[in-house]
């Protein structure tokens, strides 16, 4: 009734010879149709998906998908039409079966996977002015690459007002990656040791010790490890590396063995003797923890061949083999320096 008033109202005008006045209330018709359009659209819930996903191959869920008419509005057209909800291309479908509800002018809802990213929905509604409204419970996706921001659309061919134009954010992680490098050596003259060949990717490092040591900077790939006496006690330290996913991703963990080896030592010196002649004789030597000890014994300061024991006998000692005996002791890990012995001095009588 208002447009058809302001239609005679600009024609009386016309005859009456005020065009500037008829023109200006001719052009606030389509105006008057835009502002109240601008109200009549569907509203579509969530704006996102309140769960991340993590491209490792496994699904979720979707929230609830539902679009609301407004109210006392036409915003589903009358008729049989599709409507498509599309996965963006960083994701696909898991075949499920999604429940769709539905009310107002809306008679039947049916859904089917059209393809491994649109899910279509058929419906059938009258088109009256009501509070009609589609929801779609259900619907299972896994991501297929890692992704900021994506996005859901729909198509309806325009049949669903301002539907088209709507959209839900999903966003997807990569799977983080730990590698903790090779098993590795060190000897107990270290205070420290740098891990190398150790890589990570997609997530936040922290390091960790099976003992009492400490990282400088637990947060980097190949950080320096500070070497604690409990390490050097106990002969091995395990370091485990954890990479933490920003996003939904189980963590990567990866974890590497320090074999700490002893520096020779030794703990007991050989004693010195004195034996009648022709009377055995026994030098021996304790060397602690040493790793792998190798030992040689000498005369005067001279290797004695094949004397490379931890222990040296002469069975039966005469007055040539008088005088002092000691024992070098290498570790046959490669670790510091070789210990000598105190001298044992043999007297024979």
């Amino acid at each position: 009734m208002d447009d058809v008033k302001v239609k005679l109202d600009f024609l009386m005008n016309i005859l009456r010879g005020n065009f500037l006045y008829a023109i200006r209330r001719l052009l606030f018709i389509p105006l008057l149709i835009v502002f109240f359009n601008s109200f009549s659209q569907v509203a579509v819930t969530p704006l996102s998906n309140s769960n991340d996903f993590c491209v490792d191959g496994s699904s979720i869920t979707l929230d609830n998908i539902r679009i609301d008419e407004n109210v006392a509005t036409n915003d589903f057209s009358s008729g049989n039409y599709d409507i498509d909800i599309i996965l963006p291309g960083e994701f696909e479908f898991v075949l499920s079966s999604p429940a769709i509800t539905f009310a107002g002018d809306i008679t039947a809802a049916s859904g089917s996977f059209f393809s491994t990213t649109i899910y279509r929905i058929s419906i059938t509604c009258l088109g009256a002015a009501s509070n009609d409204f589609l929801q779609i419970d259900g619907l299972v996706a896994k991501a297929i690459s890692p992704t900021a921001s994506a996005n859901i659309t729909f198509n309806s061919g325009g049949k669903v007002n301002d539907l088209d134009n709507d959209s839900i954010v999903l966003k997807s992680f990569s799977q983080p990656a730990s590698d903790a490098g090779s098993d590795d050596v060190t000897c107990s003259d270290q205070a420290t040791y740098i891990i190398s060949g150790s890589t990570s990717a997609n997530g936040t490092i922290m390091w960790t010790s099976s003992s009492a040591g400490s990282f400088v900077d637990p947060s980097i790939d190949n950080p320096t490890y500070s070497i604690h006496a409990n390490d050097i006690t106990n002969g091995t330290v395990t370091l485990t590396k954890t990479v933490s996913s920003p996003g939904p991703c189980a963590n990567a963990v990866s974890s590497m063995t320090l074999t700490i080896n002893k520096t020779p030592e030794i703990s007991l010196d050989p004693a010195s003797q004195t034996v009648c002649e022709n009377t055995g004789v026994t030098f021996s030597v304790e060397t602690g923890a040493t790793t792998s000890p190798t030992y040689q014994w000498r005369k005067d300061g001279t290797d004695i061949a094949g004397a490379t024991a931890q222990s040296y006998s002469i069975a039966s000692a005469v007055t040539a083999d008088a005088g002092v005996y000691d024992v070098v002791v290498s570790s046959g890990a490669g670790c510091g320096i070789d210990a000598t012995s105190a001298g044992a001095t043999l007297t024979i009588e």
